[in-house]
């Protein structure tokens, strides 16, 4: 799969997953700016996240291809513990 089509598919699957948070009325942000943290120090640089819902839990969409012989994509879901922090 090339890199454009990934590109193209990473929006999709992003607008079909918004789609559904808005269906059941939970709160989420797109494409958010976040400061980097790291052993008390803060970086330059900023994190832009897919999606941050209900200001507790980043979500980043992935496309990719799995092998020569998958005919589809995969979505992949995976949890990173953040601790308690909400995000404003």
């Amino acid at each position: 799969m090339s890199y454009w089509i990934c590109k193209i598919l990473h929006g999709v699957y992003e607008d079909a997953l918004c789609y559904e948070l808005d269906l059941t009325g939970i709160a989420y942000q797109r494409q958010l700016e976040l400061d980097v943290h790291y052993k008390n120090v803060v970086f330059d640089c900023r994190f832009r996240a897919d999606l941050l819902v209900e200001k507790r839990i980043l979500v980043e969409n992935k496309s990719m291809k799995i092998n020569y012989f998958s005919r589809g994509h995969v979505g992949l879901l995976r949890r990173i513990p953040m601790g308690k922090k909400q995000y404003d």
